[in-house]
This record gives C-alpha cells, structure tokens and sequence, in this order.
C-alpha cells in the first residue's frame, strides 16, 4: 500500500430504531442537516428514486484539520436495511461500504451495527507532497473524528444513542 492509500473501517452501535438509523445513513442530502464533518452535498443525477444504482452526489467533508475534502460518491450496490456502496472520485478515490447488522438480542433489547470500510486513495495529483506522507496518522484520526461527529449527530437527530468505535482492519 503507498502513502497516499488508506483504509479505515468504523462501526457504530445502538439499540434505537434500526430503520430510522438506516435511512438517515440513505439519505445523502440530508447529510449536512445533522452530521457536522458534511458541508455539503450536491445531487449530481436527478434519478425519481435517490436510492437508484448510478445516483452521483457530490460530498465536500471537513474534519478538525484546517481543510476540506471534495468527491463525487456513485451509489453502486444497494439491499435495502443491509448494504449500501459506493464508489468515489476526487479528492478521495476509492469505494465506502455500509453494512448493517442487527448483532445481539438482549430481551427486549436488539443491539444494532452499522459498520463503514471507507478504501481510498488522496488524489495524487492535489496530495503529492511529502508532508502528507509524514502525517498520515493525523489523516486517520481526522477520519475517525469524521466518523466521531457522524455517530453524534445520529444520536442528536434520533433521540437514542449512537456509539462510534475505529475497529482494525482486516
């Protein structure tokens, strides 16, 4: 893997309503309205379904660094209450992967998971300098910040609470 390759993999938690946190996490333009790291999103496509294969946004992203991130996420593969990908271009090139799990029934109680694998490359032609390869661990906190203020945000606009943990991966 070169310096400018990462991946990360974030899983939220919670035993709320498991259809509300998913369509939250579906509904792409509405990003910015409770996740704080989303600036905007611009729908590229004007599909009648936003869940359509082939459906474009353009995300711009800001962490806790001094700049953002702009892309262009294509939704490729979608099972409803299950999966969502999404392949990307721009400043972040790489694909992202949802997947949705109900995980442990505690009584009256099912524990939910809502895992992200997040593949991707910095745009060479933007990132070349040898100090983004010296900071590629403040480029992973930064994401994991990201994720951070995604899970607060869900808790905040869903009423249960939403826990985010960086896992190792695979």
């Amino acid at each position: 893997m070169n310096s400018f390759q990462y991946r990360f993999k974030t899983e939220y938690r919670f035993s709320g309503d498991f259809e509300a946190l998913f369509e939250r996490i579906a509904n792409v333009v509405e990003w910015p309205n409770w996740w704080s790291s989303v600036v905007s999103v611009k729908p590229i496509t004007t599909f009648a379904d936003p869940l359509a294969l082939g459906t474009i946004y353009e995300v711009v992203w800001r962490g806790f660094l001094p700049y953002q991130l702009a892309m262009t996420a294509e939704l490729v593969a979608f099972e409803p209450k299950k999966s969502i990908k999404i392949v990307s271009q721009g400043d972040m090139q790489g694909q992202g992967h949802w997947q949705f799990v109900d995980l442990v029934d505690k009584g009256d109680k099912t524990l939910h998971t809502a895992t992200y694998l997040w593949e991707v490359n910095l745009d060479p032609q933007k990132y070349s300098s040898p100090i983004w390869r010296s900071f590629g661990w403040l480029l992973s906190l930064n994401h994991h910040y990201v994720m951070s203020q995604g899970a607060l945000g869900l808790s905040r606009a869903l009423g249960f609470q939403v826990t985010a943990k960086a896992l190792p991966v695979d």
